[in-house]
């Protein structure tokens, strides 16, 4: 999908450099989404941009440096050194989980999960299971001691900058909203007719804890609503993607595997609701997808799809499924308003290019006027 930004930039062409986690390209997430979108539209303005996930590549031949994943110190701290020794600005997209937050909830709720579909799940029990992992110990935040001498820190919303200034309070951050994708035609693919159901609910990502699609299994366990989970045909977690194989509903459970980008519009297209139940999610691009398009979303509040979407969308806990379970089969008999639609299409993939150039243009301003006094 080429991203429709005009081809011209306020000023001279940058020579940008890429760096992100060595599998972003072979195994990839939002992380990787925002890169190739960002390299997409930066070369639409005339600029050259590099990706380098090997860091093969001389940081010193380059204007600056954007760096992704602040989650991630053991690499984020060696590229950042790199860029600073050869005294190359760089920038970081933190995209940067609240860890104590939720990460050790989500942990302990997925071995609960687990052992709730091996046990061949004793439905009555679940809830009481799970109320007692409330009071789970928050998880040690990875710190990335380097990151603090990035030019800025560029986040998706305002609960991820106050994360990033509570870990890093030296932090110059910037908050530049992400977009999604496609919200033009689909061509030369069907979901109906290859998968055979339309009219269902839709969860897009990896199968895995903090994608917390096993919560969302337990949510339509007694619907005879279809469920297809868009799980990319790969997971970091096989043992709880088994789980979710394993999970016996009433209604039908479709896997798709990895899906060619056609035909996963044209699954949103054909969807009635969309439900994203993980833990966290910066802000979910898949959420934004579905609310482009028009389909009932239905998503938790952990991380900043709210500082987008608001209240046109509907909300629950990450480890309620009773209550998750009332949200979507209320968006199933709701039709789907404009206004979370309107919301969804004022972020745009070229306000991100732009505002991400402008960050870039004031960083080499500042740097060249301190050089100058």
């Amino acid at each position: 999908m080429r991203i429709p930004v005009k081809p011209l930039s306020s000023g001279p062409p940058l020579r940008i450099l890429m760096r992100n986690r060595n599998d972003a390209l072979t195994h990839p997430g939002g992380d990787t989404v925002l890169m190739e979108r960002l390299r997409e539209g930066l070369a639409l303005l005339g600029h050259t941009v590099a990706i380098d996930t090997e860091s093969l590549l001389d940081a010193g031949d380059f204007d600056i440096v954007h760096l992704f994943n602040l989650t991630l110190p053991s690499v984020i701290g060696p590229q950042a050194k790199d860029a600073a020794d050869k005294s190359v600005p760089f920038v970081i997209h933190a995209l940067h989980e609240d860890w104590p937050r939720f990460l050790n909830r989500a942990l302990a709720t997925a071995v609960v999960m687990e052992k709730y579909v091996a046990a061949g799940q004793p439905r009555s029990r679940l809830q009481s299971s799970l109320a007692l992992l409330r009071d789970c110990p928050a998880a040690a935040m990875p710190i990335c001691p380097e990151a603090e001498m990035a030019a800025a820190i560029l986040c998706t919303g305002g609960e991820e900058a106050a994360t990033v200034l509570r870990d890093y309070p030296c932090a110059r951050t910037r908050i530049i909203p992400l977009a999604t994708g496609a919200a033009g035609a689909v061509e030369g693919a069907d979901f109906r007719r290859v998968f055979g159901v339309e009219d269902f609910v839709l969860c897009v990502g990896r199968l895995e804890p903090r994608k917390n699609q096993l919560m969302l299994l337990a949510a339509l366990e007694e619907t005879d609503l279809t469920l297809v989970l868009a799980d990319g045909g790969f997971a970091y977690a096989p043992e709880y993607a088994q789980a979710c194989r394993n999970f016996t509903r009433r209604g039908r459970t479709i896997f798709t595997g990895r899906l060619a980008p056609e035909l996963l519009r044209s699954a949103y297209r054909n969807a009635r609701v969309s439900c994203l139940p993980s833990w966290y999610e910066l802000p979910g691009l898949a959420t934004l997808e579905s609310a482009l398009l028009g389909r009932q979303v239905v998503a938790t509040d952990y991380g900043t799809i709210s500082d987008y979407l608001g209240p046109t969308c509907s909300y629950a806990e990450p480890d309620d499924f009773q209550g998750l379970g009332e949200r979507i089969l209320e968006a199933w008999n709701r039709p789907a308003g404009p206004a979370m639609r309107a919301r969804a299409e004022a972020f745009t993939w070229e306000r991100t290019v732009r505002k991400t150039e402008m960050a870039y243009r004031e960083i080499l301003e500042a740097r060249c006027a301190s050089f100058q006094k």
